[in-house]
């Protein structure tokens, strides 16, 4: 579909320059001219290739009238293959890596080059810091230790509470998601929504579907969320039985949250229930105490994606208990 806004764009330009009559015939050196009377500003006349523009990416063999989509894309698409290690690939994906590639050598130049500017500086430190291994395996778990501990803390509802709302201020969206978003209703004013959450895999049904594939992806992902809890300072076993645990969590939180086809409907989405609804939805929860915590004791407009996730979710503080 990228491929196809881009080249659109491309046959849109070489179209409006073009003089021939022959159907699919474009030629290279296409003009693009600005023959308007009205206009005030200079007639200014160039060639596609000089504003960014591939003449080459079309197939000009094609009839744009029987199978446009050909004769916008053909020529990339029979002189491009998808690389190996993806699964898909367009023109929007070179320009991503192409972007990529410049910020990478930005960076780089920030890092190395000294008497800049005191922003560029700043870049460069910060970058530098960032890539720096050797202090990062020296500092180990010290910078996140202050996180670790507000986890730590969680000894029951209460405490629990206020885990997430101290998480959530510092942008670790666990259990749930909380994000500003535009009212579907009126546009013109900007709401809260909550959103299903919870889940280290990137779907649901990777913990639904009950596959060869996504039994080995649970596998994995177990293995690893134990070896996150070592490197996090927990005993091998303790960390293998913790991360049992997290698996049962997500998995029960995986079967009431809504799947990827369902949201694709802004209806389905889209609940405001305010305050009053939310505090309703999961009665056990401060709400206030949350959203005083998160820097908004205030908020009053907010919509709710999916309710069911949010009572299993009420439902689940009472029921699962923390790890002695």
């Amino acid at each position: 579909m990228s491929n196809r806004i881009l080249f659109s764009t491309t046959l849109f330009l070489a179209a409006c320059g073009s003089n021939t009559s022959d159907k699919g015939s474009v030629p290279t050196d296409t003009k693009v001219t600005d023959t308007s009377v009205q206009s005030q500003r200079p007639v200014e006349s160039t060639t596609l290739a000089a504003v960014g523009l591939d003449p080459a990416a079309l197939d000009k063999s094609a009839d744009p009238c029987d199978n446009f989509y050909e004769y916008a894309c053909g020529g990339w698409m029979a002189s491009t293959e998808i690389p190996s290690d993806k699964a898909r690939y367009g023109r929007f994906t070179q320009i991503y890596e192409r972007n990529e590639a410049t910020l990478h050598a930005i960076l780089e130049e920030a890092r190395a080059k000294t008497l800049q500017s005191p922003v560029v500086e700043q870049i460069g430190t910060y970058y530098g810091a960032c890539m720096n291994e050797e202090a990062a395996e020296k500092a180990g778990i010290s910078a996140i230790a202050p996180l670790l501990s507000i986890a730590k803390s969680v000894k029951n509802t209460k405490t629990l509470d206020a885990a997430i709302a101290k998480l959530h201020k510092n942008a670790i969206g666990v259990l749930f998601g909380l994000a500003s978003t535009p009212d579907y209703i009126d546009a013109t004013k900007m709401i809260a929504d909550m959103s299903q959450g919870g889940l280290g895999l990137p779907d649901r049904d990777y913990y639904l579907v009950d596959d060869d594939s996504n039994k080995e992806i649970r596998k994995g992902y177990q293995e690893h969320v134990a070896a996150m809890l070592v490197l996090g300072g927990m005993k091998p076993a303790a960390a293998t039985k913790a991360a049992v645990d997290v698996m049962n969590i997500e998995t029960e939180l995986a079967k009431v949250s809504m799947s990827r086809t369902d949201r694709r409907d802004p209806e389905n989405v889209y609940h405001k229930i305010d305050r009053a609804g939310v505090d309703k939805m999961v009665p056990s929860m401060d709400w206030t105490a949350y959203f005083t915590t998160i820097g908004f004791p205030a908020i009053q407009d907010i919509t709710v994606d999916h309710e069911p996730f949010f009572a299993k979710l009420g439902e689940m503080r009472t029921t699962v208990k923390p790890a002695a």
